[in-house]
This record gives C-alpha cells, sequence and structure tokens, in this order.
C-alpha cells in the first residue's frame, strides 16, 4: 500500500537569506511521498529565481509566483493548491528536522488523530543547523494523546505557560511543528483581515473541528531568531492591528464560553503589552509623557480592550507576575501605573540585555 502524500506549504517573501536551508531541510526528509508548495509572495529580491532552480531539480518542487498580499493569502493559496492526504507549514526562515514527516505520519496514524504537535527548538541565525534525528526519538512511546480539545484551545488562547497543561512551555500558537490531516482544514482558512495573530484564529478554528490531539516532545522544528528581534520597531499601526485581533478572538466560535474568558485576557495583557513597546512608549512616537498616559487611557477605554477587561473572571490569569500586575491595572482603568509598570519593565530589560 502506497503511503499518504504530505504537502508542505511555504509561503515566501524576500527570503533570499534563508530560503535555501529550509527546502533543503524539507528535501531531505526520510518519508518519500511528499510534495512541497512554495508561494512566492510578491518577492522582488532573488528568491524568485531559487525557487525556479528547485523546480528544474525536482519534480516534487511546486512553486507558484503571485503579487504580494500577505502571508494569511499565501498560505491560503497554497491550501488550495495542496493534493495531500497530509498538510504541514514551514515558514521560509525556518527549517525542520529529517524525521519529523515520517514521524509526525507514525504519530498521527498510529492514534488516528487529527492534529499532531512536536517541540519547537531556538536557532538562531547565525549558528550552523544542527539536525540532531539521529537520535531515536521514539515518538510513538513518548507521544501523549489529547482527546479534551478545550485543554488544547486553552494553551493556544492564552499563548502562556500554565501548571498542569500538557503542553505547559510548548510552542502551540503557531501553524508550524504541525501534522494536520488535510480534511481537518478543508473548511478553514487564515483570517486575510488580520495583521497578527492570525495563525491563532486559524488554529483555533480548525481545533473546533478536531476530535483527537497527539503531542509527540520530539525536536521536529527549527525557529530562526532573528537577531535584531530584541529591537522592537515603531509600528504606528499596532493599535488597529491589536483591536482587530481581539475583537476577532471574541467573536470566533472557538473559544465560546467563561471558561475561556482567562485565556482571552493572557492573550489581550501580551497583544496590549505589544501595543505599549511597539507604539504608545516607543521613542519614535514624538509625544510627551501626558500625551502617552491620555493615549493608554484611551485604549483602555476603546472597544474592545474595555469588553475583554471587564470580563469576569473565575480563577487566576495563567503567567508571570508583570502580566498579571499590568492585566489588574488595565482591569481599574489605571492608565498612570500602567504606564510606570510598562517603563519599569523596560528598564530591567535593558538591565538584562547588557548583562548578557
Amino acid at each position: 500500500m502506497p503511503k499518504l502524500m504530505v504537502s508542505v506549504i511555504i509561503p515566501a517573501y524576500n527570503a533570499e537569506r534563508y530560503i535555501d536551508d529550509c527546502i533543503n531541510s524539507v528535501i531531505k526528509q526520510t518519508y518519500d511521498n511528499i510534495e512541497i508548495i512554495i508561494v512566492d509572495d510578491g518577492s522582488h529580491d532573488s528568491t524568485p529565481r531559487i525557487l525556479d532552480e528547485y523546480t528544474e531539480k525536482y519534480t516534487n518542487v511546486r512553486v507558484f509566483h503571485k503579487k504580494n498580499e500577505g502571508v494569511s493569502v499565501a498560505r491560503n493559496y497554497g491550501i488550495e493548491c495542496a493534493k495531500g492526504d497530509y498538510i504541514t507549514f514551514v515558514d521560509a526562515d525556518d527549517a525542520v528536522s529529517s524525521s519529523f514527516i515520517s514521524e509526525a505520519v507514525e504519530v498521527l496514524s498510529h492514534f488516528q488523530a487529527d492534529i499532531v504537535l512536536g517541540n519547537t527548538v531556538y536557532w538562531k541565525e547565525n549558528h550552523k543547523l544542527v539536525d540532531e534525528t539521529e537520535q531515536q526519538n521514539n515518538p510513538l512511546k513518548r507521544a501523549t494523546l489529547i482527546t479534551d480539545i478545550s485543554v488544547i484551545k486553552k494553551k493556544v488562547l492564552g499563548n502562556g505557560r500554565e501548571k498542569g497543561n500538557p503542553l505547559n512551555g510548548v510552542f502551540t500558537s503557531g501553524p508550524v511543528c504541525k501534522l494536520f490531516r488535510a480534511a481537518i482544514i478543508a473548511g478553514h482558512r487564515f483570517p486575510v483581515e488580520l495583521r497578527i495573530g492570525e495563525d491563532t484564529v486559524f488554529n483555533l478554528e480548525v481545533l473546533s473541528d478536531a476530535r483527537i490531539f497527539a503531542y509527540a516532545p520530539c525536536d521536529w522544528y527549527y525557529y530562526r531568531l532573528n537577531i535584531d528581534s530584541a529591537t522592537q520597531k515603531y509600528n504606528p499601526k499596532a493599535r488597529k492591528n491589536a483591536s482587530d485581533l481581539i475583537e476577532k478572538l471574541e467573536t470566533i466560535t472557538g473559544v465560546k464560553g467563561e471558561e475561556y474568558t482567562i485565556y482571552l485576557q493572557e492573550r489581550a495583557i501580551q497583544q496590549f503589552n505589544g501595543l505599549l513597546m511597539s507604539y504608545v512608549l516607543h521613542p519614535d512616537n514624538a509625544i510627551k509623557t501626558v500625551q502617552r498616559i491620555r493615549l493608554i487611557s484611551e485604549i483602555i477605554n476603546d472597544s474592545p480592550w474595555r469588553e475583554v477587561f471587564s470580563k469576569k473572571k473565575d480563577s487566576h490569569l495563567p503567567g508571570n507576575i508583570y502580566d498579571k500586575v499590568l492585566l489588574q491595572f488595565c482591569i481599574h482603568k489605571a492608565s498612570l501605573c500602567v504606564f510606570v509598570w510598562a517603563r519599569i519593565r523596560e528598564y530591567i530589560l535593558k538591565l538584562r540585555n547588557k548583562s548578557e
């Protein structure tokens, strides 16, 4: 009986520095029935030429060139083109272990799961990729089967740590490092109207149709850490982007019910903190301190933040002490306290970065 096909979808935009590492890691898979779908999202560097060279060398590499419309449109295009029984996503600046697909298929098939997730390894961009898959992972013996899908939803939504959750400390929010049954995502697409968090929304909606989820603690995915990421870039659109995401998370069917309230608040406070750093408090935002505090007050009182922060919660917020305190300030609309607390965190992070 022939092996079932796996479709690997790779969105690529101006990825000339990294795309070879990514594609080669997929080509070297020990599983031998793979189609590699690469969607060039309007790149204007040498990415299109590099991709076309791969199509000339490998018959299972399919490249589609399109105008730039964003990663969600590119991934959705890949889903439409996919012919596989299983689907996985890889980002163009990342890579996967050579045993990823064979082990993921083994776990998924054995447990008749809809989705299987592995571990993400953080890989510094100036370091050579080392594939440790010669070690025996024994994915079947190590795998955890989860039939209470709400447990997974809470982890994906909250995007943080929680004692007792079988996925505590595991990266779950992105679409990567997962193998999906193609049928489970047939009716779902990445929301093109969002600029951040589109992968979280996609995962939550897909999980609503899932029955069985498997987790294999094997190092399958290599996430490249950008050396420039420590510096938060100024983003004047951050306010709208964050608001759009929180509003979407409030309305999707995947997280209806009071049991998800604290996890929605956890994600909201993470996004709110990012909004503070990339917009409100950013040095490139040339406004005075009084104006910054007023802006914080405006945002807290805006929909959808007002609705999320006013929700009654029955238990303590998962996450770190900074987020817990910041949430309390937001709930009580203490904009001055939010400002001071964020500045304290900013100072501590600077000291930590200097010591490293």
